[in-house]
């Protein structure tokens, strides 16, 4: 999985603000995979991998719904079969094209989400000072804590039994910090459908978790 400070997914982003133009012979590439499978790829990246130098392609798509189609159930590996197809059609490109220098003996290709990572990205760019001036507006005395990793934002309460009885505040919550969000949604991924924060408490953290930030989100 990358992550926003990965070069991939800074270069993709250059692409599809317009500030850098995918190159030979991936546009070519690119274009054959979009039609044969119907999904939107919009960068690909040639490297090795250590420590054997085995050539690699990166395909990252920009939906989560494509990742989706080329991702196995297990949620770790990826279909075989299109792993292979766009290995050979890579192959086919640089054979056909003597001008083109890539080392292709046992190439293989992965995948990547733009989309994801973009979401991410936007969760963490929300300042802590609108964090705290959030919490001051909902002016709960029973809400200790907001915190967020990458694209997860959890609400704390002090206790169990507040975090209980507030569950009828969610969807208020949830629509305050959606639109505080939504201001850095730069490529406008984020809906009330695919959003929602989740409710725990400061006792299940400290006593569950040993008041350990890294231990909790790990």
């Amino acid at each position: 999985m990358i992550s926003p400070s990965d070069f991939e997914y800074k270069n993709t982003k250059l692409i599809l603000k317009g500030k850098k133009k995918l190159e030979e012979p991936f546009i070519n590439l690119s274009k054959w995979i979009n039609e044969v499978y119907s999904i939107n790829s919009v960068n690909i990246i040639y490297d090795k991998v250590i420590p054997n130098d085995r050539p690699r392609l990166r395909v990252i798509l920009e939906h989560e719904k494509d990742y989706l189609l080329v991702k196995l159930k297990d949620g770790y590996n990826f279909n075989e079969v299109l792993q292979s197809e766009i290995s050979e059609k890579f192959i086919e490109i640089i054979n056909n094209n003597k001008s083109y220098k890539f080392e292709t003996n046992s190439i293989f290709t992965i995948f990547s989400c733009f989309e994801s990572v973009a979401k991410k990205e936007s969760n963490m760019s929300i300042k802590e000072y609108e964090i705290k001036k959030l919490l001051l507006d909902i002016n709960n005395p029973d809400l200790w804590h907001i915190d967020r990793c990458f694209g997860a934002t959890v609400f704390f309460f002090y206790t169990n039994l507040q975090k209980e009885k507030s569950f009828t505040l969610k969807n208020i919550y949830t629509e305050k910090y959606f639109n505080l969000l939504k201001k850095y949604d730069e490529f406008n991924y984020i809906t009330k459908n695919n959003f929602s924060i989740d409710f725990d408490s400061k006792e299940n953290f400290d006593k569950n978790f040993h008041s350990n930030w890294f231990t909790y989100w790990r």
